[in-house]
């Protein structure tokens, strides 16, 4: 019974609907709910015949008075319902896969059967589905759990991978028909077209450095300094990809696609290093969209001592950057590198560690990959969405009976179905004042509206036809050759749609330029200027106003720029923290703390002496506070006695005072003004009363000092020191006050050195933790940013993007 509900329930169906979509949601986010909660099948079975026992009248309920909104309610309850179960069944079946691998699903078709029987032979299922077990560690039955981005064990593997036959009734282990089938099939066989051309190359590149010969491809490669490697494995198959040499990871660093890897490589042979730095900037700008494209997907091979390792990452520098390299020198360029392996940092600070003797031995290549990462990332990544979520599934799988039945029978647009008696007004398509209304459920009124836009309206018969039969099925197809006006027609069909209040319009098109035009049509036939258009490849100036980045701009609320503010300067705090760090790891200033940490353990006589100077050294040092050092406006402030004995102040002084003296007992002419003449001369008076004053200033200085000295405890002048001892005699004697400046500098060294390598370790970790919560903050900026595209999105009538760009935003368009 529904009769004690809670608040805000009104009915059963409301229930039962957040109850599945609870289930729905939970399932979706957690890949392994059913194999941790037994108890989730018999509760799914359960919903089932409770949603039935309830449309049957089984339960006490509130009695809906709309028929019309009861059944919208019902035909919800249902698709949401038959989601569940399909999922509850799919994941079922795979926990019992993984329990022991039955026969492969197969299908006999009728002109197909000696392919299938091919196909049946020859087949060697996904990971543990194998009798052998996985091929590497990316070998999976379920795409869920297969990294896009390749692995070392997977490029490496020589035993061909799973690839699936693409036809009906071919042999595969998840059920015929079914639309997590078709996503495995297309996601396997997209993602192969990514990785095969990198894996053909690398693996002949490892072989010719396993090579006892140097006569390969490899090393004339090498002694060009890079070029193109070209591939073969025995068969047709080639492969062709950009190899650059003597990459040399040279510190870590933090841009806006997170942490990275700053590596030098040797600019490729030809154009790259032309003597002209404008000839080299021009050539890496007109290949800019061909190579080390940003995005871009490489893999370093490190060679070292007879073992190979692969690390695979995305190019994260701009093609601005790489022209700045450019022009910096001809013969390397610097790229910035995000690589996938966590484990990538920690080798790279091994590596700046090492002295280059010991680097000695060592290869490391970069390999670019021919096919553009970026471009195929984001459709891999859609597909491996949960399957029960994706639309007109019906349409797209593979159907064994045949698929002419289905299109015979393609159902009105939902949105028109939840309205009540919902009727298309197609005045904005008729000649002069004419109506026409169009009833999508009703086949006599779609017949009167096809012959009436056929007779009355600006579009062809073919168009006509075309937007009736848009209008009332809920998946459609236009075809046709060049200048038949497919365009025109769904731009035409767009204007209905506004025209009727339907609304939010997804515009996809394959290319920029297209996406363009459909767009530009929009405006200039006045059906809406409330567009925007993702991505910022538009060469139209007149769209640039729509992009989603410039309506960030204009669109800014103070709420919406105080949270995104907020998470921007928590990014920033982390960022310098994170920074600080790297410099430390990779030979930048070492912390105070750390500093002295390392001198209290391992040179504890060095440091109580440095705190505790000789009593001239302080007063010195007392002295100097609140003067204002030449060349700059601030007084000095107080140095801590570290930074003042590193510097040599008190050695400063030390040399000033003595100068002070030298120049005082230095012979002096009996007239000291001899050399100045003035007009008529000097007289012996003048002469006298100079000189008389000239010496009162020497004796107060002279006076002065004296004063210092004895304030400071000492009777005489230090002399000032001037030895050069080696590192080992300064590590063995604790007074430190007493030695130069060519010493102090060599012992400071030598203790921040010792203390970076002490606290190496700390650094790390550190760096491990900094770099989780910079990756955290990154994410919840990229969300506050996410949440202000939302809010943008929701006001406009049309929203364009390129195939590349929904696949790239479908969480943000759906």
């Amino acid at each position: 019974s529904f009769e004690d509900r809670p608040f805000g329930i009104s009915c059963g169906a409301e229930v039962f609907q957040t109850l599945i979509q609870v289930l729905v949601e939970y399932i979706s986010r957690f890949k392994g709910a059913f194999r941790d909660h037994q108890t989730l099948v018999p509760l799914t079975e359960s919903i089932s015949s409770w949603v039935a026992l309830w449309d049957a009248g089984g339960f006490v309920d509130t009695e809906i008075n709309d028929t019309h909104a009861k059944q919208v309610m019902r035909d919800k309850l249902y698709r949401d319902l038959k989601r569940l179960l399909s999922m509850a069944t799919r994941e079922t079946a795979a926990i019992t896969r993984k329990a022991g691998p039955d026969e492969p699903a197969l299908t006999k078709e009728v002109g197909t059967r000696s392919v299938i029987g091919a196909l049946a032979i020859h087949y060697d299922p996904a990971g543990n589905l194998r009798p052998d077990g996985p091929r590497h560690n990316n070998d999976f039955d379920d795409i869920s759990e297969i990294s896009i981005a390749p692995t070392e064990e997977e490029m490496m593997c020589k035993a061909a991978p799973f690839l699936p036959g693409n036809i009906p009734g071919a042999p595969h282990h998840l059920a015929p028909e079914s639309m997590e089938r078709l996503l495995d099939i297309q996601f396997r066989l997209l993602r192969e077209e990514l990785v095969a051309p990198l894996r053909m190359t690398l693996q002949s590149i490892i072989n010719d450095l396993l090579a006892p010969t140097r006569n390969t491809l490899l090393h004339a490669i090498l002694a060009k300094k890079g070029g193109r490697y070209t591939a073969e494995n025995g068969h047709a198959d080639s492969a062709m990809a950009s190899v650059y040499t003597s990459a040399n990871p040279i510190s870590i660093a933090t841009d806006k696609r997170g942490v990275v890897i700053r590596l030098l490589v040797n600019a490729p042979p030809g154009q790259a290093r032309d003597s002209s730095a404008f000839k080299r900037a021009e050539y890496w700008k007109g290949i800019s969209r061909k190579r080390l494209m940003q995005g871009g997907l490489v893999g370093l091979v490190w060679a070292a001592q007879g073992e190979i390792q692969l690390f695979f990452g995305l190019i994260s520098s701009s093609g601005d950057d790489i022209q700045s390299s450019c022009r910096r020198s001809a013969e390397n360029l610097e790229i910035r590198v995000r690589f996938f392996d966590e484990n990538m940092s920690s080798k790279v600070m091994d590596w700046c560690q090492l002295r280059p003797k010991d680097r000695r031995g060592t290869t490391i290549l970069m390999v670019e990959a021919p096919v553009m990462y970026e471009s195929i990332r984001p459709f891999l990544e859609t597909l491996k969405k949960e399957p029960t979520g994706f639309p007109f599934s019906r349409y797209l799988v593979h159907n064994l009976e045949g698929s002419r039945h289905l299109y015979q029978t393609v159902p009105p647009p939902q949105y028109t179905s939840t309205r009540r008696a919902f009727t298309w007004n197609l005045k904005c398509l008729m000649n002069g004042d004419l109506e026409l209304l169009l009833n999508p459920q009703g086949t006599d009124s779609i017949q009167k509206a096809r012959q009436q836009l056929r007779c009355s309206s600006r579009l062809d018969p073919s168009q006509a036809d075309a937007m009736v039969d848009c209008l009332t099925k809920e998946f459609c197809l236009i075809q046709g050759p060049p200048g038949t006006g497919k365009s025109f027609t769904g731009i035409e069909i767009m204007r209905v749609l506004l025209a009727n209040n339907v609304n939010k319009i997804l515009l996809i098109a394959f290319t920029n330029h297209a996406l363009d035009h459909l767009l530009q049509s929009v405006l200039k036939m006045g059906i809406t200027s409330k567009i925007a258009r993702l991505g910022s490849y538009s060469n139209d100036e007149d769209l640039k106003q729509f992009s989603l980045e410039e309506l960030e701009k204009s669109h800014s609320t103070s709420r919406r720029s105080q949270s995104i503010n907020d998470a921007c300067g928590n990014l920033k705090v982390i960022e310098r923290e994170l920074s600080a760090v790297l410099k430390q790891l990779q030979g930048g200033p070492v912390s105070v703390k750390d500093r002295t940490e390392y001198m209290v353990l391992r040179f504890p006589d060095h440091n109580n002496h440095l705190l505790d100077p000789p009593s001239i050294v302080s007063s010195i040092r007392a002295s100097e506070e609140g003067w204002i050092q030449a060349g700059s406006r601030k007084p000095l402030k107080g140095l801590s006695h570290f930074e003042f004995w590193k510097t040599g102040r008190d050695i400063v002084w030390l040399e000033q005072a003595h100068s002070s003296i030298k120049k005082k007992v230095k012979h002096r002419p009996s007239n000291s003004f001899a050399e100045l003449e003035i007009e008529g001369g000097w007289d012996d008076d003048e002469i006298a009363d100079l000189e008389s004053e000239f010496g009162d200033l020497e004796e107060k200085k002279e006076d002065g000092l004296q004063a210092f000295l004895k304030n400071a405890g000492v009777d005489t002048l230090p002399s000032i020191p001037s030895s050069n001892r080696t590192l080992g005699v300064l590590q063995d004697d604790p007074l430190v006050w007493a030695m130069s400046r060519i010493e102090r500098t060599c012992l400071a060294k030598s203790w921040e050195e010792g203390a970076r390598q002490h606290f190496f370790s700390r650094s790390r970790s550190s760096f491990a933790s900094l770099k989780t919560k910079y990756e955290h903050a990154k994410q919840q900026y990229e969300e506050c940013r996410y949440q202000a595209k939302l809010r943008i999105l929701s006001n406009v009538d049309i929203i364009g993007c390129t195939t590349t760009g929904a696949a790239k935003l479908t969480t943000l368009l759906s």
